[in-house]
């Protein structure tokens, strides 16, 4: 085929054989050469004059136009078709570049249009019509800050006016939306916050033909107004209430009147009046009655002071005034009732008082309203007859006189006072006959007195007696029955139950003395059913406190007596009600019974002596010693009448603290003494050959004991004092093999080298008798040590032998567990995490690696390397890595709250190689903390799983943090593992450990450790520390493996890699400015590349970055040149390969020209 075009060049180089129909086939002619080079010239003349296309253009760079700004891409007529752009790449505007369009797929997934100077704003403008005319174009300008505004150009083309301003704040609420003109709605508004019509005379309009109109009138208020208004269609404000379901006293629109801002304050503040539409019982199909409730306030809020019931019954708090000489009336008679401003009152028609008084303001005691022609006035009645309020007339003193009666009037006795009953009438002193002060009673005992009464009453007792006699008596309450046990009151006092054998009758008291409930007891009476009360007779404590309870019968209290020893400053029903059985005596005479001292029970037994006759049982304790006088020596208690036979054993061993009685015996006083006193009593008796101290030590004087005194065979070993016997007093040949003792022959005693291989016993040494060091290499050989089984298992508190080079190679034991611990981990004591230790911090600041400062503190964020920070939220708190940490580490993360009453935590996630020695198995976690408050002491742990597609984790494993109580909600696809154990962290560095976790098998693909604070009521600046976390497959946490340093830091670079402070050496002189890697050439350098090898495979093809903020730009993506030259860059981002960045359009004539920039790999899950 003829290769006319371009675009019909073959990529098979034998293919391309002519060129415009010259032959270069191999073999051609030289003219054929000449002629097609010059014909291939004019297909590249057509191609860059646009007269010739190709297909498909490929480069592997970049295109560059001949000049800035000098060529297009298509033209008028030949336009380009779809154009594809890279996720994450920009189309760069500008010969600066200060305003890009990139489709952000990375962050954001969205499309970004950005200036891409600091400080600059943004501009973006629409046009119609080719903006040609005024109001053709609209301008969307965003200001540094986030200011957005909406403007046109609708007063001059190219003039832009503010239409719309948005005026955003971190915190929503203070948001503003500001439009400059009228906002139009077809349907519903609706504003979350404020709503500001700044203008006077400002009007919201409703209805489609904005008939109703809301205006505000300046310092004046509101105004609302009906343009449409007429007979028929008037101003209606409605207030309706939402409820469905309208119950009494419900309110159903209400208007209150206040000033809020009142600069006084208190109750000038308060609601001031209102008025209140109040539903007057439950709303049904025929019913809404209602009552209108006007409220006021004078130094409160507003409470009702007058209300309208739905009757039209006016109802008013306090007075009702009207206008002077207003009227009241009816729709008959509507001036029926008219007051005057002097308060006359005026009646068009009757008065009818329904009551029984009439109340004026003149009302003196006695006075009757009397006419006088013209008014009615009170009168008081005067003459000789008197009336009182009551109604009751008087004839005066001495008004009737001797003159006023008939001759032949006579009064009858019935007319006559009645005189006082039963007492005798005598002459006064003036010889009237008046009632005197002795009872016809009195008289009577008179009658047949023919003595002085005087002389008969000496005959008759004492007065002493008398009251003696009065003083004895008591009075006694009589029960039928008393109880022996607790009796339910509920229904255990019924007709016909039953009481200590006595069936009841409805009527009978019983004697409750035994209730659970001490203030229970007491005099009840029985009843028909149902519970039992207190006997009316009996239901106060002055009634029963003191008194005697006599019980009729009973099985067990028949004809018992009983005392209501209780005081009667007691509360009945309150306090417990004690009866004590009363026993009385035979012999002798008990003159009181009662209460005194206070409510101790207390007999007083006449003057008349107890004789051996009879018996008085006094219960225990019953008497307390203050109760007792002295027996006097006439009533002293014979030995004889002491009786102790019979009486109880103590059934103990005797101590020194038993008491006795003791007479002195020199005045015939008992008394008590100890046993203590006694015993010192005889020891210090005791004299001669042998004495007693104090203690009862017996000692014997020197030279006491002879030998008549010693028994045969008396003397035994304990009987020889050490080193008593010496050799003169041993026989000779006396001591045989069978006078030694075990261990009585020691090295002493052994004359050197008198022990021989017979005289030791097989098994006779032991390792005790071995010496330390004595037994080396020389004295084991291969069949020395036998017998052992071997194991199938080490536990970690499993001894084994090893040799200490440090102790001249002699074999010491050691556990397995410091074995592993050791040599730097192994089998379970392997740390399944990395950068536990929290050294390794690659990221050194924010996500972009800027500076070494601070961090991207957002949610769903990583920050030292391999940890994830995941929070409620961003911003939340500040991570660093910081230098406090607890004795043998060196770094700890430190999580410096910034929001306060915010939940937070780190993540990290194994990958499924590494999580495959966990699942199946048991795991232990274990990590240092601490806090700078106790408001974050709540912290919880917890391993979690990943069932969806192994190593494509969601890194955000929360999907809400829930209260304060409850755990939060992990993501879609993780599983807590252990129930999150709840840890209480304090301000000193500790260990904590959650151990024996068991990870489950299904569906199980990657594990993570998850440590956050629980608490949501920490503030700014408290302070979480964490350091040494560790994940290791056991069931108990053992010694934390700490790796070194560079070994950690190695593994974190398979997950993030950075070139940040590196040296990076290819093209000429290489070095490091502020942390970036810079590269130098001389002039006119050439084509350059840095290449950066990786010290680990990375776990996946990484994303690349390439950082320049450094000296003089912030673009980023490329390298920098020292003369702001923005350079091209490919980089190779596999996972197994170098990092490489190559240009080749170092500018030629600069010398020491140069590149600066770092390269960050990001490859974390």
């Amino acid at each position: 085929m003829a290769k006319n075009t371009i675009s019909q060049y073959s990529t098979t180089n034998s293919s391309n054989s002519d060129i415009q129909s010259v032959d270069i086939s191999e073999g051609c002619s030289p003219a054929g050469i000449n002629n097609a080079i010059r014909e291939l010239m004019v297909d590249l003349a057509e191609f860059h004059a646009g007269t010739q296309s190709i297909d498909i253009l490929t480069v592997d760079t970049r295109i560059v136009p001949d000049a800035s700004g000098g060529a297009d891409i298509g033209t008028a007529s030949a336009e380009m078709g779809d154009v594809y752009i890279a996720d994450d790449k920009k189309i760069q505007l500008g010969s600066d570049q200060d305003v890009t369009i990139q489709y952000d797929e990375t962050t954001n997934d969205s499309l970004e249009i950005a200036a891409n100077v600091e400080g600059a704003a943004l501009g973006i403008v629409l046009k119609a019509d080719q903006g040609d005319d005024a109001g053709d174009e609209w301008k969307l300008n965003i200001a540094d800050g986030g200011t957005l505004t909406l403007g046109n150009d609708i007063a001059s083309a190219g003039s832009y006016v503010t239409h719309l301003t948005v005026t955003p704040n971190s915190t929503v609420a203070n948001s503003t939306v500001a439009v400059a003109g009228n906002i139009t709605s077809g349907g519903d508004v609706t504003v979350a916050d404020d709503l500001t019509l700044d203008s006077d005379g400002a009007v919201l309009s409703f209805g489609d033909d904005q008939d109703v109109k809301v205006t505000h009138v300046h310092n004046e208020g509101l105004q609302i107004k009906h343009t449409g208004t007429s007979d028929n269609n008037p101003v209606i404000v409605t207030l309706q209430s939402g409820e469905t379901d309208i119950a009494a006293d419900d309110v159903i629109g209400q208007i209150d009147f206040q000033a809020p801002d009142e600069g006084t304050g208190t109750d000038s503040r308060l609601v001031a009046a209102g008025i209140a539409a109040i539903s007057e019982g439950d709303f049904a199909a025929d019913n809404n009655a209602t009552k209108l409730s006007f409220k006021t306030g004078a130094s409160e809020t507003a409470t009702e002071k007058m209300s309208l019931s739905s009757a039209g019954l006016l109802t008013v708090a306090d007075d009702i005034k009207i206008k002077d000489g207003g009227t009241i009336g009816n729709s008959t008679t509507p001036e029926a009732i008219t007051i005057a401003s002097n308060g006359n009152v005026t009646l068009s028609g009757d008065l009818t008082v329904s009551g029984d008084d009439l109340f004026m303001g003149t009302n003196t005691s006695g006075h009757l309203l009397i006419a006088d022609g013209t008014n009615f006035n009170p009168t008081a009645v005067s003459g000789d007859v008197t009336i009182n309020s009551s109604g009751t007339t008087a004839i005066g003193s001495g008004v009737i006189i001797n003159a006023d009666v008939n001759a032949g009037a006579a009064i009858e006795f019935s007319k006559m006072e009645n005189l006082t009953a039963s007492r005798a009438l005598v002459s006064d002193g003036s010889g009237d006959v008046s009632v005197s002060a002795v009872t016809s009673t009195e008289l009577a005992h008179l009658d047949g007195v023919s003595s002085s009464i005087q002389t008969q009453l000496d005959a008759k007792a004492s007065t002493t007696d008398m009251n003696n006699a009065i003083a004895g008596l008591r009075t006694r309450i009589v029960v039928e029955a008393a109880s022996t046990a607790n009796v339910n009151l509920s229904n255990g006092l019924e007709n016909g139950d039953t009481l200590d054998g006595v069936t009841l009758a409805t009527g009978d008291a019983v004697l409750l003395k035994d209730q659970s409930t001490g203030s229970e007891n007491g005099i009840y009476t029985v009843v028909s059913s149902g519970a039992a009360s207190r006997s009316t007779e009996y239901d106060a404590i002055d009634e029963i406190s003191g008194q005697l309870v006599v019980v009729n019968q009973g099985s067990t209290n028949d004809n018992t007596i009983w005392l209501c020893t209780t005081n009667n400053t007691a509360s009945l029903g309150s306090d417990t009600i004690t009866f004590t059985k009363v026993t009385p005596s035979n012999t002798g005479t008990v003159t009181s019974v009662g209460l005194t001292d206070g409510g101790d029970s207390e007999f007083t037994i006449g003057s008349t002596p107890v004789t051996s006759s009879g018996n008085i049982t006094i219960s225990v304790n019953s008497i307390a010693d203050t109760k007792l006088g002295t027996i006097s020596t006439a009533n002293k208690v014979s030995l004889s009448a002491l009786d102790i036979d019979g009486g109880t054993d103590i059934s103990a061993d005797l101590i020194d603290d038993d008491l006795i009685i003791v007479d002195d015996g020199a005045n015939g006083t008992e008394r008590k003494s100890t046993l203590t006193r006694v015993k010192k009593y005889i020891y210090s008796a005791m004299s001669g050959d042998a004495t007693a101290s104090d203690a009862g030590a017996l000692t014997i004087a020197n030279d006491a004991v002879e030998q008549a005194m010693i028994a045969d065979n008396a003397v035994g070993s304990d009987q020889l004092a050490a080193d008593a016997i010496t050799g003169a007093k041993i026989a000779d040949d006396a001591i045989n093999s069978e006078h030694y003792t075990d261990g009585s022959i020691d090295t002493a005693h052994i004359a050197d080298l008198q022990v021989t291989t017979a005289k030791i016993a097989a098994d006779a040494i032991t390792s005790a008798k071995i010496a330390d060091d004595a037994i080396s290499e020389e004295h084991l050989d291969n069949t020395a040590i036998t017998g052992f089984s071997a194991l199938t298992s080490v536990a970690d508190d499993d001894l084994l032998l090893i040799s200490d080079t440090n102790d001249s190679a002699n074999l010491k034991k050691i556990t397995k567990a410091n074995l592993v611990a050791g040599i730097g981990g192994g089998g379970n004591n392997v740390n399944l995490l990395h950068n536990g230790s929290m050294m390794v911090n690659q990221r050194g600041g924010g996500a972009a690696i800027t500076s070494a400062s601070t961090y991207n503190n957002n949610d769903d964020s990583y920050t030292l390397d391999r940890w994830n920070l995941v929070s409620d939220g961003n911003d939340i708190v500040d991570v660093s890595r910081d230098t406090e940490s607890p004795t043998g580490s060196y770094n700890s993360m430190k999580l410096d709250v910034e929001t306060d009453d915010k939940k937070f935590g780190i993540v990290q996630f194994l990958e499924a190689r590494d999580s495959a020695a966990a699942i199946g198995g048991t795991v232990s976690l274990q990590f240092k903390a601490k806090v700078s408050n106790t408001r974050l002491a709540d912290v919880r742990a917890a391993v979690i799983s990943w069932s969806s597609t192994a190593d494509s984790v969601t890194s955000d494993v929360v999907s809400a943090w829930e209260n304060a109580s409850t755990n939060p909600t992990l993501a879609s696809n993780l599983t807590y593992e252990n129930t999150p154990a709840s840890l209480s962290l304090t301000t000193s560095w500790a260990t904590y450990k959650i151990e024996n976790i068991s990870v489950d098998t299904s569906s199980t693909n990657n594990i993570a450790v998850f440590i956050w604070s629980q608490t949501e009521t920490n503030d700014v600046a408290d302070v979480l520390y964490l350091t040494d976390v560790m994940l290791e497959v056991s069931s108990s946490a053992g010694t934390y493996h700490r790796r070194p340093f560079a070994e950690d830091w190695m593994i974190c670079q398979r997950y993030f890699f950075s070139t940040l402070g590196m040296d990076i050496a290819k093209g000429g002189n290489t070095g490091v400015a502020n942390g970036y890697s810079v590269v130098t050439f001389g002039d006119d350098q050439g084509d350059w590349a840095v290449t950066h090898p990786l010290t680990i495979e990375m776990r996946t093809d990484p994303s690349v970055t390439i950082v320049n903020t450094y000296p003089n730009g912030s673009a980023t993506g490329v390298f920098r040149n020292f003369n702001d030259g923005t350079t091209s860059a490919v980089t190779d981002d596999s996972k197994e390969s170098n990092l490489r960045v190559q240009d080749t359009s170092v500018e030629a004539g600069h010398a020491n020209d140069g590149l600066f920039g770092a390269l960050i790999a990001d490859a974390e899950m």
